[in-house]
């Protein structure tokens, strides 16, 4: 080959690599990682819908769905816990804690999952436990005599819609019912939150390392070793459904409202900001139904709605993306629930009926 034919063939070569590393590098997204990845029901052994996902200290990722399903993916492989048959509790909340013990939540259902003598992994249900559960109830009113008792006797669970795990403890909530599991000790208590005149206590939270309980009729209280509080301005949330609040700095914290809006809040000194969130977003809030909310990489969050996907947005607020079924093929707008861990390169998954999505 004279020195003309060498000197084509390496410019082939060359070119080649460009194509190549130009196709490579339109294979990432905004955030570093290869391009969404959709996984189907087929894939995954899951549900339909999945409302809850959890990150457990092994980097597994956790999703409970519908008919008591909870599926863990541990970046290549997808496992389905398996349920008494007879359990098809909709799985709200899930959560893991520093020893890798996953805790469940959901319709008149709790418990665990972890692996039993044989390694194989295994959900353990308190339910049957809760009727002996310890009530303490009373400890959590300033003023016994104003206890409502006319709530009925009975104890119900009602639906677990979120629980949060602090120290040794595990706080399971439902609308009316805070269940309290001291792993320590392995022991329950239940506060009737129906006699403290807490009738509709959509979600709990923990932020940092306070305890914040978002009440539907009387706004965000925080929960402290033995009462529940209202923070400074949390009665403004009254009557708004508080479904995501996320960290924002020492004392803010970003409460999105199911169509009232999202708004910055300092639970410090109560002070409220209703123009934090781009406006044109804010415009169209009341129709977009925010569910499901979380933090991203370089202080970015997103919010996912059950109408138009997820929206992106910076720390200043202001709207930066905006998933949908048109932008990135996901199946469909109804967002259940979104997942982003704490590393920077950290990947947003996204639930949508009938498909879990990595983007």
């Amino acid at each position: 080959m004279d020195e003309r034919g060498k000197t084509m063939k390496r410019l082939s070569v060359v070119v080649l690599l460009s194509i190549l590393i130009t196709g490579l590098s339109a294979q990432v997204n905004r955030y570093g990682t290869p391009v969404s990845k959709s996984y189907d029901m087929n894939v995954t052994h899951g549900s339909e819908e999945h409302w809850a996902v959890t990150r457990d200290k092994f980097g597994a990722l956790w999703f409970g769905g519908d008919d008591g399903i909870v599926i863990r993916y541990d970046g290549s492989k997808w496992t389905r816990i398996p349920f008494d048959e007879n359990n098809q509790a909709v799985i709200r909340a899930l959560g893991s804690d520093e020893n890798g013990i996953v805790y469940v939540g959901g319709s008149l259902e709790f418990g665990y999952i972890e692996p039993d003598a044989s390694g194989i992994r295994k959900y353990q249900s308190m339910t049957d436990r809760f009727p002996s559960a310890v009530e303490i109830t009373k400890s959590f009113a300033a003023d016994t005599s104003k206890i409502d008792d006319t709530p009925p006797s009975e104890r119900t669970i009602g639906e677990i819609r979120s629980l949060v795990i602090r120290d040794s403890k595990v706080y399971f909530m439902s609308p009316g019912a805070l269940i309290i599991y001291n792993t320590l000790i392995d022991s329950l208590y239940y506060v009737n939150l129906r006699k403290l005149g807490f009738w509709q206590s959509e979600r709990i939270y923990r932020i940092k390392d306070k305890i914040i309980i978002a009440n539907n009729i009387k706004g965000l209280f925080e929960l402290k070793e033995n009462s529940i509080i209202q923070l400074p301005g949390g009665d403004f949330f009254g009557y708004k459904m508080c479904l995501t609040i996320l960290p924002y700095d020492d004392n803010r914290i970003i409460v999105g409202t199911l169509n009232n809006g999202v708004f910055l809040y300092d639970y410090s000194s109560g002070v409220v900001d209703g123009n934090f969130i781009d406006q044109g977003f804010s415009r169209k809030a009341h129709d977009l139904y925010i569910y499901s909310g979380t933090n991203l990489p370089m202080g970015e969050f997103a919010l996912g709605t059950t109408t138009d996907g997820v929206y992106i947005f910076d720390r200043n607020g202001r709207q930066t993306g905006h998933l949908t079924s048109s932008t990135i093929d996901m199946k469909d707008d109804v967002v259940t629930a979104l997942y982003s861990g704490p590393d920077m390169n950290s990947e947003l998954w996204i639930s949508v009926t009938g498909d879990l999505r990595r983007h």
